[in-house]
């Protein structure tokens, strides 16, 4: 019974933790002229260049507005036009509340959560910016269109917010090497139009790991059986998603789109919990 009663205590423990839709806010309490929002130009076509408007007389920041928000008291002013070369804004990452950029550890969040409105109708959403996570210094990750995340839309309404969901799996460059370290998103576009684009962008979160309620009743699933054996994690039946965390409700391995019923992994003696799609098993390696 004892037994029992400490495995409940910690899937209470667990679920508690992982089903809060814990965020980090990098646009709430943002000031007028804060500084969390950076510009830097990409190549620039001299005879035909992209622009991306800033404040006057501050080459280095973009503009915060009053109004329209989405939530808080500001949004960021996205102005541009692109004519096939590329322009970039970098927005440098901060806690809510607090007022300097702040490298982040998102090992445990899955979704990056944009809104936008923009104050006229786009016909072709092509022209939304895309965006990119990068590292204080070094390489970024892939660039991912914010438009490709809007499903069934192809024309933007005026004076409405949409909410976009990127899941962080799609960063498939350079990502899994600091991931535990961004610094910055970076908004890009580079495509051919002579339209002006102005977007007001906020409420920009990550959103943490879920372990959704079904999973939690699926612990006594009959579906997976799950061994650890010689530096690998077996699994009865193949799974597609792999989630790995210790006691403490740290992840510790994550992987997406499975194809292999053995993953090499060095665990030490201890208790393990592992979250897939067809349940979630408790593991002990002796």
């Amino acid at each position: 019974m004892k037994k029992i009663t400490i495995l409940l205590g910690l899937f209470f423990a667990l679920s508690t933790a992982f089903s809060q839709d814990t965020v980090k806010v990098f646009t709430e309490n943002l000031n007028l002229t804060d500084t969390v929002y950076k510009l830097s130009q990409g190549s620039v076509n001299a005879a035909n260049p992209s622009y991306l408007y800033y404040i006057a007389n501050n080459n280095s920041r973009l503009p915060v507005a009053t109004s329209p928000v989405h939530k808080g008291l500001h949004s960021m002013n996205l102005r541009y036009v692109s004519k096939g070369t590329n322009w970039i804004g970098q927005i440098r990452l901060k806690n809510e509340g607090e007022t300097f950029a702040t490298v982040q550890d998102l090992t445990l969040y899955e979704t990056l959560n944009i809104w936008f409105l923009s104050d006229r109708i786009l016909t072709n959403a092509a022209l939304l910016p895309k965006v990119a996570l990068g590292p204080q210094t070094g390489g970024i990750t892939n660039t991912l269109a914010l438009n490709d995340y809007l499903t069934g839309v192809t024309q933007i309404k005026a004076n409405t917010w949409y909410e976009v969901k990127i899941p962080l799996s799609d960063y498939v460059t350079n990502l899994s090497s600091f991931r535990d370290k961004v610094y910055k998103l970076e908004f890009s576009q580079n495509a051919t139009s002579t339209d002006t684009v102005n977007l007001f962008v906020d409420d920009i979160v990550f959103t943490k790991s879920q372990i959704s309620t079904d999973l939690i009743k699926k612990f006594n699933s009959q579906f997976l059986s799950i061994s650890y054996k010689e530096g690998h994690l077996i699994f009865s039946n193949s799974v597609s998603k792999i989630d790995v965390y210790n006691l403490l409700g740290k992840n510790i391995y994550s992987k997406r789109n499975n194809t292999s019923n053995q993953i090499e992994m060095k665990l030490e003696k201890g208790i393990y919990i592992i979250a897939t799609e067809k349940g979630i098993k408790k593991l002990i390696t002796q």
